[in-house]
């Protein structure tokens, strides 16, 4: 059975800030970075959750 992908924890909480704050400025704000820096985890959160799977399962049909 395929396992789920682990999601660093700090990612979920900038997602959170983003949808709390209406933003990626205000979310940096919020967690304190740049946003930038909130930018570049919203990119790393989402590899981590749709393109690693689809890719799996591309590639394998299974992950």
């Amino acid at each position: 059975m395929a396992t789920l992908p682990t999601i660093d924890h700090e990612l979920l909480r900038t997602f959170v800030a983003i949808v709390d704050q209406g933003g990626f400025t205000r979310a940096a704000q919020t967690v304190n970075r740049t946003q930038s820096a909130v930018s570049m985890q919203m990119k790393r959160l989402e590899e981590d959750v749709i393109e690693r799977p689809l890719l799996c399962a591309r590639i394998a049909n299974y992950c």
